[in-house]
């Protein structure tokens, strides 16, 4: 019957938000599937992005669908205001939070919702599932972009019991669906995996590089390295860094700039928590993955998008990686900074060879993770659940 939620919450960025002691609008009388997407913030993150990109999507396939930020706005709001629709805000507490549950439960009934979908889910995944059953909304559905918590044995009990409520359960990848078995957070039967889609036309980055460059500082004909590398994936910074002090041995004057983090020193430079995508792509001539995993990344896809080459380090042991879709177009490595330095030097002193592979991958994108195959899958999902 229903899906997860999200966690903490402030309140900034456009568009400005409606009274939150407002009576909720009566929705329009329509025979299309309200759907309500429940999502921390807005942001330019792979889980913001993904809701933004599903509601728009939605939309242009006749569905109704509305949008619930727990932790604020984001700048992807105003994509969703130009477009029309609809986004309330729903203050979420830290932690356990049954208040935002039965607030949640409301706003279901009084907007006659017909499917919840939550992504990112975490703790909030509960709390999303606890207020469909209260507003006994028709279908439920939660994306998990990673495999759920285990630290603690409550949670854990709670999320098996959500589990035999909620309609559907989606992993964005083999890896995270493998994992919520082995948790047995899910029936097999409910689980899905659907990958991440790509919208190829915000990708179309010629005309961008040269304000992307300037916004950044970095020089016309600098050689610029780029790496998407969120708090969570802390551990491989050391590795970063060992490879922009071999690649400095090998080319000269070569920048790396980080996607995701603040501070940055002398050897990188840091592009702040959530940088705009597209423009992000524009202003570098590579990207550094440090460690590959079996599933399909949301950057590979944007980068192959963008036309940007990809090198990467192949876990150890791992021997089939190159042959699997969108991995095929990257330049695969051992995990060390020799052999990641070496790949990222060929496809900087080779730019015509690397995009060659790279316009193959983007044909791959285009035919097998494009944005309307996602919207797609997604849709066939909420009317079978």
């Amino acid at each position: 019957m229903l899906p997860h939620t999200p966690l903490q919450m402030e309140t900034h960025d456009t568009p400005a938000p409606r009274d939150a002691h407002a009576e909720t609008p009566e929705p329009p009388q329509s025979s299309a599937l309200r759907v309500l997407l429940v999502t921390s913030r807005l942001l330019d993150s792979a889980g913001g992005r993904a809701c933004t990109d599903l509601a728009l999507g939605l939309r242009r396939e006749g569905f109704e669908p509305v949008v619930c930020c727990y932790a604020g706005w984001g700048p992807l709001a105003a994509e969703l205001a130009e477009a029309g629709v609809e986004i309330f805000p729903l203050r979420k507490r830290d932690g356990a939070d049954p208040l935002f549950a039965l607030a949640l439960s409301r706003e279901l009934a009084a907007r006659r919702i017909d499917v919840i979908h939550s992504f990112n889910a975490r703790r909030a995944y509960v709390l999303s599932v606890a207020a469909g059953f209260l507003a006994r909304t028709r279908v439920g559905v939660a994306t998990f972009r990673e495999a759920p918590p285990s630290g603690s044995p409550l949670l854990t009990t709670a999320g098996r019991l959500c589990g035999e409520i909620v309609g559907a359960l989606v992993a964005t990848s083999e890896e995270v669906h493998e994992a919520l078995l082995r948790a047995r957070w899910v029936p097999p039967r409910k689980t899905q995996v659907v990958p991440d889609g790509v919208n190829l036309q915000r990708f179309e980055t010629r005309a961008r590089r040269d304000p992307a460059r300037a916004h950044w500082r970095l020089g016309e004909r600098e050689l610029v390295v780029g790496a998407v590398i969120p708090p969570p994936r802390e551990h491989e910074m050391p590795l970063l860094e060992a490879v922009q002090q071999e690649l400095a041995r090998r080319v000269a004057g070569v920048r790396f700039v980080v996607s995701g983090r603040h501070g940055g020193n002398q050897r990188w430079q840091a592009l702040g928590p959530f940088t705009d995508s597209p423009a992000f792509y524009a202003a570098i001539d590579a990207l550094l993955i440090p460690g590959a995993r079996r599933f399909v990344p949301l950057t590979l896809l944007e980068a192959l998008a963008a036309g940007v080459p990809v090198a990467a380090g192949r876990p150890e042991g791992e021997t089939e990686l190159s042959t699997r879709g969108p991995w095929a177009f990257a330049s695969l490595s051992q995990a060390n900074p020799v052999a990641l330095a070496r790949n990222l030097e060929k496809l900087l002193r080779e730019p015509e060879e690397a995009r060659l592979l790279v316009r193959e991958g983007k044909n791959c994108v285009r035919d097998d993770y494009s944005l309307a195959a996602h919207v797609h899958r997604i849709a066939n999902l909420y009317r079978a659940a």
